[in-house]
């Protein structure tokens, strides 16, 4: 080798390891080595501090105890009822005012409360409803989201999305 590259080869090594003397991922694999759980908490660490944003010297206001203690997991609690059957508003009883199908054979609904909604899925035509009546039905949220439908002196259940 020529006597330059040499040295820019060094100068190259002398940089990347002083690069990499700063990184928190060949810290936390010096210092951690041999155990497998402290290392991924110290890359974790790493990677919020990484993340975090920049730290304000003001003195954050605290909203009021009551309120976060009811918000703080409140959706975990919502999951587990749906998960368990319990519904919480979870229901609505409707009527159907106008009722067409569109040109791909997906029903659109009109209710008496000005909402619009819309069938996902086409159903043959001899299982679609009268465009000519009104019907009484209950919209629910589904397990895995998305809503349905179960029209009154129907045996199906419609899944639907709401459009207005």
């Amino acid at each position: 080798m020529k006597p330059l590259a040499n040295s820019a080869l060094l100068t190259l090594l002398a940089i990347t390891t002083s690069v990499w003397a700063n990184d928190p991922v060949t810290e936390c694999r010096k210092a951690h080595a041999s155990d497998p759980p402290a290392h991924i908490a110290c890359l974790e660490a790493a990677l919020n501090a990484r993340s975090a944003p920049p730290q304000d010297t003001t003195t954050p206001v605290a909203p009021p105890a009551a309120e976060s203690s009811s918000v703080f997991g409140s959706e975990q609690v919502q999951q587990q009822k749906r998960a368990s059957g319990e519904s919480e508003e979870e229901q609505v009883t409707v009527r159907i005012v106008a009722l067409r199908y569109n040109s791909g054979g997906l029903g659109v609904f009109k209710l008496d409360n000005g909402q619009i909604w819309r069938e996902t899925e086409e159903v043959r035509e001899h299982q679609r409803l009268d465009p000519g009546q009104s019907y009484e039905a209950t919209i629910e949220r589904g397990t895995l989201g998305g809503y349905r439908m179960f029209v009154e002196g129907s045996r199906r259940m419609l899944k639907i999305e709401r459009l207005k």
